[in-house]
Order: structure tokens, then sequence, then C-alpha cells
């Protein structure tokens, strides 16, 4: 629904930018990539599993009531942003990719 494409622009707002910023300045990655790629595969995943929403081939609804969709339109992006960017960098960079992800979820400045 609306709410939930809101929410989605909101959570892409405040959190693609400052964590493609932080991958690129404090972590490592064995392969090189471009923060256009990493944008499109957290895109893709997010993608592959917002099937709830896809209204049935009778025409009825599938998706779930608003606050229920916010959950779960959350959770799924959260997934979508660490193993779409965050599963890039080296193993000593998740720790430090993992803590600024949960700083920016709490809202401090790192």
């Amino acid at each position: 629904g609306e709410s939930e494409r809101e929410m989605l622009s909101e959570l892409f707002e405040w959190f693609v930018d400052p964590t493609l910023w932080y991958m690129r300045r404090y972590c490592r990655s064995p392969v090189p990539t471009q923060d256009m790629m990493l944008a499109q595969a957290l895109m893709r995943l997010l993608s592959s599993h917002l099937d709830l929403w896809i209204d049935g081939d009778d025409g009825a609804s599938t998706a779930p009531d608003a606050t229920r969709g916010k959950e779960i339109v959350q959770g799924l992006f959260m997934f979508s942003l660490i193993w779409g960017v965050g599963a890039t960098v080296d193993e000593a960079g998740r720790g430090y990719f993992d803590a600024f992800v949960r700083q920016l979820i709490a809202r401090e400045t790192p």
C-alpha cells in the first residue's frame, strides 16, 4: 500500500547513502564494487521478498494490514541492506558495519 511505499522511501533515504559512505570509508571489500551495484543488489533482494503484496490470480489482495505491513517492510529492508551492501565487506569490516547500522537504527551519530 501507499504507507509501505512511503516507509520504503524513508528507509532508503535514511540508510543507503550513509551505509555506502561508511563502507567506503571504514571497511574493505575483497572484490571491487560500485555504489550503484550495491544499491541494485539491495533493491533486487528487497523486490524478491515483496510477493506478499502481489494480488492473487483471482484479484484478491494478500497484502497485510498497514501496521503489520510496515513491520514486514522494515524487516525486509534491513535484511536486504545487510546482505546487499554489508555482505561485500571483508570479515574484519563486518563488525564495524554492524555497529554502524545499529547506530543508524538507534538514530545515534557515530
